[in-house]
């Protein structure tokens, strides 16, 4: 795969998930998934994968994005945040995501790190606007 492939199939794959997370914000395991799917589809489906830089910072970056929702979300906030505020949440994890499979589409270095901060940002701005307010 070609470093645009690779960009691509990224964006592809957040944005096949997204879209059903939109409909069940709840189902947290869609997150996941992503993480999932790039591994089998991109990652180990050709050895050479592992030289993309993008496809290696990406899933640095998502799987530690990734521990941290769980760990609030799924675990910690959940015995102090409500399902509609975790909704509110996710809603911002998911407008994040949505921003950074178009930055990934388009392959644009620096769209893609604004998407990842503008990503980390709201997901931190909301998460602890939240939790102080419970």
């Amino acid at each position: 795969m070609t470093s645009e492939d690779v960009t691509k199939k990224i964006a592809e794959i957040i944005t096949k998930n997204i879209n059903e997370l939109e409909k069940k914000p709840m189902e947290l395991f869609l997150l996941k998934r992503i993480n999932d799917q790039i591994e089998n589809d991109v990652y180990r489906k050709d050895e050479k994968n592992m030289d993309h830089k993008d496809l290696v910072f990406f899933r640095y970056f998502y799987c530690n994005f990734l521990e941290h929702i769980w760990f609030h979300l799924a675990c910690d906030a959940s015995l102090r945040v409500s399902d509609e505020k975790t909704i509110r949440i996710i809603q911002k994890v998911i407008q994040g995501l949505k921003g950074l499979s178009k930055a990934y589409l388009l392959n644009n270095k620096e769209e893609i790190y604004d998407a990842f901060m503008n990503l980390t940002y709201c997901y931190f701005k909301e998460l602890n606007l939240e939790e102080n307010n419970d």
